[in-house]
């Protein structure tokens, strides 16, 4: 311990006198951009676009497209200069803008077989450092350390510039090798392999810039002091987390008694979370685990606590390594080490893809192409040991996968394996198949989850692979459907790595246009991915600087430099790169907001950007027969005979929907004509008196050809059909045009079907087609005989769905036959009387149809006519109405609703003429016990006291029920309250009305780290309060959601937003269906770093903001054709913006941040209404 305390206070005093003197070599990298410096050796053979001088500092080039290294690459001091150095430290500035991190220290480098590396590496999450050996050729990690109190490590990725640099450092005294960074997180080993050799910088899988490089022997002397001081063995500062090579001792026993497939899963898992080595052993048919090497039991005590402080709180204490009663080890996993299984090498991508998609359907899981080189690999699983992959090598073999073979490898850091989550087909997967079948489904896609997250051993892959051959084709395709889908998911994260790799290696060469261009092909492959945005803001940043630093007078007055930014985005626009015109433009326009040039010039580009990015090139009018207006003459006929052919099929749909209702009706007339031998229809209409209703009658509207807005053609994702797993099924699963999807809530009020009565098959013989409910639609029924009966009370649980009741005073017994309705004079419905008629009377059909049945518009459902003898209430009040089982009539549905109140029947009436609908009753029923089911409403969906005063009524569209699946139950959303005295507005809150310091009870979410509240402070409007998020603590995600109605068609959204303060992650307001952001238009409030000038992001689209001020936002939403205008502060910034993924409506308002956003911003006077 002596010695390794020596050894760091020398290294600090060496800090602290600044290395002024015996400094062996020294390069500050200055000289022309893009050159290459002097003394020194590029060994990867690299293009010349790595390891260049760019504004006096040394850029690596992106590491990570280059396959043939592993993602290494490395610049030393040629061996003429170094290659003799012994003892020394070598130390080098650094910085990295990348989102991941792997920069490099290289010493005693012999030649690129033979030499020591010591890195800080972090993907964000979790950093550390490491060291390994290279000799002859292979790869040891001899040393790790994770960040954490013994060892801190400051930020290293996403760093914004040569500002943000840390000190990385390597010091080498005789065995004694110490890494650091920051001269805080130390990491120190020894290790007497390489005894001298050069120094150098180098990058895994990283995109560095390098600066202040110094090698020094003056730390030699210091060293040697130090080891006559100690003869101990080597101190780790965190034992259960770093591998020390001097040789076993003891070991931690994590669990013992295990049977081959539990000790499998605990070694791999106490790999990825960064043990070493991690050892099987097997005794009496049993096996250990046990975890790290130790020289002594004191050592190997702490790394037990350590184990324990990690979660394995099963650990059952230290033993010693070796002896002859000792277990047989059976397999050792190292950190940073992984198998696989190289299936076949192809010399394209193609038909490398062509051969996983094969193993795909031939039941396997977890295959990857990978390129090495100019081939193509096709890889299959990851496993921590050997063992594992000549397990699944062997049964590939067996297969008659002949060229099959064990492929291993190393990983920056053994990653951690996916979550497993629970796998429910969705209802779409689960038609056709049997309980037995979608059972067997969700266990296999469970299974395929497990293997591609990482978390399968070898058996399980083959055991799944034989479930796999033994089921229906039906499951085999669901299943594989997912893999699938899974797969492509892989190959787009794999086509933006390379994309982004190439985008860095242009960065570098200051090659902006291609640059930009590599932005654009990545957009097209994944326009959700943030990183794109990222990158384009740095693009932006490094292109506007180099352009002004090479501008003669851009150095001068602030004049100056708008000038320049003026010249510089003219030219950009005169030379059709409107993206880099449009930047240098809001450039003038942050400096001067009152430029009114600047502003007209962002607009009109970004139109232009808009109009280029949506629209597909139209070709050009020939000389001859030129068409009309330049437009492609075989273009324009085409579309006319494309327009010819939707009005053909609209007029068939018109024409098949009007048959099928005549044939209806005549069906139903011949019924009740069979019964009394009525006169037929065309008699009865000749004996109608006039100013009968039924003349009146209007044709049906016919249904419409497509139901619903779908989302653009893609490939198949996983979302349809494991609930979540990443996206919509594709059509045609099986067969046909897929599955039968559920209607939305705003659709089953067309398509409901009434609940079919457990007796005698109906009397109508013939159905309309399926979407259609199978209901008779019967008007006047006076005089209807039928048998007498006795109802009994009405029952007090009579389903609404809704907080208000409707009082029945009594409900009269049904007699033999219904009461003759007459309206008194003035409109209405007069009392029913209750005489008895012996026979049926002719079914006024066309009294019925006249009433606008069919007419569209926010009536009664076409299928469910108003309720006999009773005021008629709308359907929309109605969420499960019984049916009425009459003797006699066991064959025919009758429509039934709720019956308003009656009031006692007077002796008699006069005879019925022409029936006016009444309004429909202010109060609505009650929920009563013994009524059917009723479906469950949503709680997110309470009113708040600015949506609906308490005196005011509010009579919402609700859909009729659908019958559910045997044994399910039926579970509806009710939608937030509509404003009264609007019917336009969907969703409308002011916060003016609501007290201070409360969460509004519609905003739905609850965070300790979080708070959504009403404040005085004045609104959007200059007064009144507003709603106020505010996150103070970067201690986990924050998501408030408030719902209202469904919202389709076209759609306008208005808010007030203000933000006070916020740090570099996301923060925005979303607009979204059901909560899913990936379905939204969005603002977000933009900012790279704490300092820098914040903007907006408007689907997207950056506007100028300055923090602290209100800014009103509307969106105009075409939901019909997936289009989007945007304006700020009346100000129109997206026009026509085709939206990436566009929902068929939207009914959620949600604020979302990330896990370590800090903020403060505001919302006031919201509003969402029909366009």
């Amino acid at each position: 311990m002596r010695r390794f305390i020596a050894l760091v206070l020398a290294v600090a005093s060496l800090a602290a006198s600044g290395f002024a003197a015996d400094r062996l070599f020294e390069d500050l990298f200055s000289g022309a951009n893009g050159s290459r410096p002097d003394k020194w050796d590029f060994p990867g053979g690299e293009p010349n676009s790595y390891w260049i001088r760019l504004n006096s500092e040394l850029a690596s080039g992106d590491a990570s497209s280059l396959k043939a290294t592993g993602g290494y690459t490395y610049a030393v001091v040629k061996s003429a200069t170094g290659g003799q150095w012994s003892d020394y430290f070598v130390q080098v500035d650094f910085w990295n803008p990348e989102p991941v991190c792997g920069a490099l220290i290289v010493g005693r480098w012999q030649d690129s077989k033979n030499y020591y590396e010591g890195g800080v590496f972090s993907d964000g999450t979790t950093s550390y450092l490491a060291i390994d050996l290279i000799s002859n050729g292979q790869r040891k990690n001899i040393a790790r350390q994770n960040a954490g109190p013994d060892c801190v490590i400051p930020e290293v990725v996403n760093m914004k510039g040569p500002e943000t640099r840390q000190v990385l450092r390597m010091v080498f005294s005789g065995s004694d090798i110490l890494l650091s960074i920051a001269g805080k997180g130390q990491l120190r080993i020894t290790d007497s392999t390489l005894k001298a050799g050069t120094a150098g910088v180098g990058v895994k899988d990283d995109n560095a810039l390098f600066d202040n490089f110094i090698v020094s022997d003056k730390v030699s002397t210091v060293f040697a002091g130090a080891a006559a001081g100690n003869t101990g063995g080597p101190v780790a500062p965190n034992l259960a987390s770093l591998t020390v090579g001097a040789g076993k001792g003891y070991q931690v026993r994590v669990a013992s008694g295990l049977d081959k497939e539990q000790a499998t899963e605990l070694q791999r898992d106490l790999q990825q979370n960064g043990f070493s080595p991690v050892d099987v052993a097997e005794k009496d048919g049993k096996y250990i685990v046990l975890a790290g090497t130790y020289s002594s039991e004191a050592d190997a005590t702490a790394g037990l606590a350590d184990v324990r402080s990690k979660g394995y709180f099963q650990a059952e204490g230290v033993q010693e390594s070796g002896g002859a009663n000792a277990a047989k080890v059976v397999s050792s996993a190292e950190a940073g080490k992984v198998y696989r299984v190289l299936v076949s090498e192809m010399p394209t991508k193609e038909t490398a893809d062509n051969a996983s998609k094969s193993l795909i359907a031939d039941g396997f899981g977890a295959v990857e192409v990978v390129q090495e080189g100019a081939n193509f690999q096709v890889l299959m699983g990851s496993f921590g040991t050997e063992d594992e992959a000549r397990k699944l090598s062997d049964q590939l073999v067996k297969d008659g996968y002949a060229a099959a073979t064990v492929w291993s490898g190393r990983e920056v850091a053994t990653a951690a394996p996916a979550p497993e989550t629970k796998v429910e087909l969705t209802q779409e997967a689960k038609t056709g198949l049997s309980a037995a079948e979608q059972s067997k489904a969700e266990e296999l896609i469970a299974m395929r989850t497990r293997v591609e997250a990482g978390r399968a051993s070898a058996d399980e892959m083959i055991e799944m692979r034989r479930q796999l051959k033994e089921v229906s084709e039906q499951v085999k395709k669901v299943v594989n459907i997912v893999s699938t889908n899974e797969q492509e998911k892989r190959e787009k994260q794999q086509q933006l790595a390379v994309i982004f790799s190439e985008y860095g290696s242009m960065l570098v060469a200051r090659k902006w246009d291609d640059a930009a261009k590599k932005l654009e092909e990545a957009r097209k492959i994944e326009p959700s991915d943030p990183r794109i945005e990222i990158k384009a803001d740095q693009l932006i940043r490094m292109r506007t600087s180099a352009t002004s630093a090479a501008t003669p007078g851009d150095g001068g007055s602030a004049a100056e430099r708008m000038k320049t930014y003026v010249d510089n985005a003219r030219k950009a626009e005169a030379a059709g790169d409107l993206t880099v015109a449009k930047s240098f433009w809001q450039q003038v326009f942050e400096r001067d907001p009152n430029n009114a040039e600047a502003k007209s010039k962002i607009e009109t580009l970004t139109a232009e950007i808009q109009k280029k990015a949506t629209s597909a090139p139209m070709p050009a009018a020939t000389a001859k027969g030129g068409g009309v207006g330049g437009i492609n003459p075989y273009l324009l006929y085409g579309g006319i005979g494309a327009v010819v052919v939707i009005l053909a099929g609209v007029l068939f749909v018109f024409m098949q929907n009007l048959r099928r209702e005549k044939e209806l009706i005549a069906k139903v007339e011949e019924l009740t004509h069979q019964n009394d031998g009525a006169p037929t229809k065309a008699a009865a209409k000749a004996e109608k008196p006039a100013g009968d209703i039924s003349s009146k009658k209007k044709s049906p509207t016919p249904s419409p050809l497509v139901a619903e807005e779908l989302p653009a053609a893609g490939p198949a994702k996983l979302g349809g059909l494991s609930g979540g797993l990443g996206g919509d099924i594709s059509a045609g699963l099986f067969g046909g045009s897929g599955f039968d999807t559920l209607p939305d809530e705003e659709e089953v009020v067309a398509e409901a079907k009434a609940p079919e009565p457990k007796t005698e098959p109906p009397a109508v013989l013939e159905s309309r087609p399926a979407g259609e409910a199978d209901v008779v639609n019967l008007g006047d029924l006076s005089g209807l005989s039928l048998p007498s009966f006795d109802p009994g009370p009405l029952p007090s649980g009579a389903v609404s769905g809704f907080s208000e009741t409707l009082q029945i005073d009594a409900v009269p017994p049904l007699t033999s036959s219904l009461p003759d309705i007459t309206p008194p004079e003035g409109g209405g419905l007069a009392a029913p009387s209750m005489p008895a008629a012996p026979a049926l009377p002719e079914i006024n059909i066309d009294a019925l149809l006249s009433d606008g049945v069919f007419d569209s518009g926010p009536k009664a459902p076409a299928e469910t006519p108003p309720p006999v003898g009773a005021p008629s209430a709308k359907i929309e009040d109605i969420v499960s109405p019984p049916v009425l089982d009459l003797p006699g009539l066991s064959g025919m549905e009758l429509p039934t609703t709720q019956l308003p109140e009656l009031t006692p029947p007077p002796a008699a009436l006069p005879a019925p003429t022409a029936v006016e609908l009444p309004t429909p009753p202010q109060a609505l029923p009650a929920v009563a016990p013994g009524a059917p089911p009723q479906r469950k409403l949503d709680e997110t969906y309470s009113p708040t006291t600015q949506q609906r005063a308490p005196d005011e009524t509010y009579t919402p569209e609700m859909p009729l029920p659908v019958a559910a699946p045997s044994g399910e139950e039926v579970t509806m959303v009710a939608p937030a309250p509509v404003p009264a005295g609007d019917p336009n507005n969907y969703f409308v809150q002011t916060f003016d009305d609501l007290p201070s310091g409360i969460q509004p009870g519609d905003w739905k979410g609850d965070y300790e780290y979080a708070t959504l509240t009403v404040e005085d402070k004045s609104g959007g409007n200059g007064n009144g309060r507003c709603l106020k998020f505010e996150k103070k603590s970067g201690a986990g995600s924050a998501n408030y959601t408030c719902r209202f109605p469904k919202a389709s068609g076209r759609v306008i959204v208005e808010f007030d937003l203000r933000c006070d303060e916020k740090n570099k992650y996301l923060l925005g307001f979303y607009v979204e269906k059901d909560e899913d952001f990936k379905q939204s238009v969005h603002t977000i409030i933009h900012r790279i770093d704490s300092k820098s000038q914040p903007s907006l992001r408007i689907q997207g689209e950056p506007i100028p903001y300055d923090l602290g001020s209100w800014r009103h936002i509307k969106y105009d939403l075409n939901l019909m054709l997936g289009l989007l205008t945007a304006y700020v502060d009346d100000q129109e910034v997206v026009k026509e913006a085709k939206l990436a993924t566009s929902p068929n409506y939207v009914n959620t308002l949600s604020i979302r941040d990330n896990l370590a956003t800090t903020g403060v911003f505001y919302l006031d006077n919201i509003k969402v209404y029909k366009g």
